[in-house]
This record gives structure tokens, C-alpha cells and sequence, in this order.
């Protein structure tokens, strides 16, 4: 695979930037609300377009067609599956988590949080920094959050790597591969409710397009080289 030049935002959408869009008038849709009531939704970051309590925690319980509408109106799209691995995987180097080739710790990253302590939502955006004692939920580039908080949706539908929009010729240019017959659309990293062994960079899940608890979203913007 090759690729263009692109940015990718150092963290996931959150609830704050979320707000802002929609207050602005750049976005229309409302992300489901958490509802303590609700079996699943009591665990949604949205509590309102007025609400500013959980600003800095990713936008989860979102529909693809808000993920990418916010990534437009932010001057962007949702990254390719491609671009987020190349990200994530040190762009190259082919590390095997976003943070490098060490094994995933409790310490350091946003996944796997509800098997080392009580979890109800997600961290907010960035807590898992570099320190003294680990090496943190960060990229060389430093991008946040790759291997944990929320798995992040992409430009592509979830196909087989065999699949005839994987192949060609030669070396695939900006692969994205999507077309209606794709019922749900690729997932990447790993959740906060997950197994650390999800935050493997290379690994892959795919979503319904129903809103989920799990799931959230970046954003990423092509750049001149």
C-alpha cells in the first residue's frame, strides 16, 4: 500500500468539539444521549448540546453518517483502514501496538480498563500519557489513544483482504475499500470494555452502524507533501 500525505488528529472526537460543530450549525445530528435507564445507553458520553460535564471524553453511541458529516465539518473525513494502520503501526516501522512492540499494560492504555479497575465510561481523551513507569497510549507522532478508549470507525466497509477491492497489479494507492454490498464498516483499536490483546494495531472489527458504546471516532485531513 501507498499513501498521500495526511494529518490525523491527535485524539478522538470529543463530546466538547462535538458541541461546538453543532452549535456553529456545521452538524444537524444529535448522538443517542446517555440514559441511565437504558441498558446500554446509560453508557453513551452525549448528555446534551448544553451540557459540558463530559466534554473531554470521546463521542461515543454515533451513527457513521454523524461520524463522517462531524470529520467534514471539521475540514476533514474519517481515515482510510490504510491510514490508520500506517499510523498506528509507526508509520513503517511496523510496530505492533501504537505505543511500540512492548506488551499492552493496565498502565498505559485506555483498552482493557474494565478488567483492571470499575469502568462505566471512558477515559477522557489523553489520560493515558507517558510516564516514569510506562511508555503510554502514544505513537511517535504523537497521536493519543490509538490502542484503547474507543474503537474507531473508518472510511472502508468490512471486507476479506481477499476481497476484489484489496487487489491489484501492483502496490494499492490510498485504498479504500467500500461499496453498498458492504453491510458494516471497519473498526479499528481497541475499547475500554475490551481485552488488552485488541489494541494490536493490525487487528480488525467491524460495526453494524448502529450506535455503540464502544465506538467513536477521529478524523483526518489530506495535506500537501
Amino acid at each position: 500500500v501507498r499513501l498521500g500525505p495526511f494529518v490525523m488528529a491527535r485524539t478522538e472526537m470529543t463530546g466538547g468539539r462535538y458541541r461546538q460543530l453543532l452549535a456553529e450549525g456545521r452538524v444537524t445530528e444529535v448522538p443517542a444521549a446517555r440514559d441511565l435507564g437504558h441498558p446500554l445507553h446509560r453508557y453513551c458520553t452525549w448528555l446534551g448540546p448544553d451540557d459540558g460535564t463530559h466534554d473531554e471524553l470521546p463521542l461515543n453511541c454515533v451513527t457513521f453518517a454523524l461520524a463522517e458529516a462531524a470529520c467534514i465539518a471539521d475540514d476533514g473525513r474519517l481515515p482510510s483502514e490504510a491510514e490508520w494502520e500506517h499510523a498506528a503501526r509507526g508509520r513503517g516501522r511496523g510496530h505492533r501496538y501504537p505505543w511500540g512492540d512492548a506488551a499492552p499494560d493496565c498502565c498505559f492504555t485506555g483498552a482493557g480498563v474494565g478488567y483492571c479497575y470499575p469502568v462505566v465510561l471512558p477515559d477522557p481523551v489523553g489520560s493515558h500519557l507517558p510516564s516514569e513507569d510506562c511508555s503510554g497510549d502514544v505513537t511517535g507522532d504523537g497521536v493519543l489513544d490509538l490502542g484503547g478508549s474507543l474503537q474507531e470507525l473508518t472510511r472502508d466497509g468490512f471486507a476479506s483482504y481477499e476481497a476484489a477491492c484489496w487487489q491489484g497489479p501492483g502496490a494499492l494507492l490510498d485504498p479504500v475499500c467500500f461499496d453498498a454490498s458492504l453491510p458494516n464498516r471497519s473498526l479499528r483499536g481497541g475499547h475500554y470494555f475490551g481485552a488488552l490483546l485488541f489494541t494490536a494495531a493490525a487487528l480488525r472489527a467491524n460495526a453494524s452502524g448502529d450506535p455503540a458504546i464502544t465506538e467513536g471516532f477521529r478524523c483526518v485531513r489530506e495535506d500537501a507533501p
